[in-house]
């Protein structure tokens, strides 16, 4: 909405230009709400990555001890430890 405006005596006018923002203001609210909610599922991810991992490492932890007793019981090592890093 465009307003114009004048003053007879002194001869002032003006324009103004005047525009509704609650459809904007709207969309902002809704844009950082989503915008916090990623953030926590993200940490929430990053948390369970942390956690996974280290359960991945202990495990393969668990079988490197577990190959030398087979060892030293002259038995053949259990578990494949290898994960391909001779490979190119």
């Amino acid at each position: 909405m465009i307003a114009n405006s004048m003053l007879n005596e002194e001869r002032i006018s003006g324009v103004a230009h005047v525009m509704d923002i609650k459809g904007r203001a709207h969309a902002e609210g809704l844009t950082l709400s989503q915008m916090e909610g990623q953030l926590r599922l993200n940490v929430e991810l990053a948390c369970f990555d942390h956690v996974s991992a280290g359960h991945q490492l202990h495990m393969v932890e668990l079988r490197k001890v577990k190959n030398e007793f087979c060892l030293k019981g002259r038995l053949p090592e259990r578990y494949d430890l290898d994960f391909g890093e001779d490979e190119p």
